[in-house]
């Protein structure tokens, strides 16, 4: 039976993922080819600093 209500047990997709890595991998892969080629994505490198700011606005301040 399989509906909007009934979910896989968490043990099922846990070893259902190693099992077809290769696979996902592959899929995966070409997605992202695909999505390249057609202009939706652009591939390159993105930088990340981890600096903190202070915020301006009071943790329990109206919005």
């Amino acid at each position: 039976m399989s509906g909007a209500h009934h979910f896989p047990a968490h043990r099922t997709i846990y070893d259902f993922r190693p099992r077809h890595l290769e696979e996902f991998t592959e899929l995966f892969t070409w997605i992202v080819r695909l999505a390249r080629e057609v202009g939706l994505i652009k591939l390159g490198t993105i930088a990340v600093d981890g600096n903190k700011l202070k915020a301006k606005i009071g943790r329990h301040a109206k919005r």
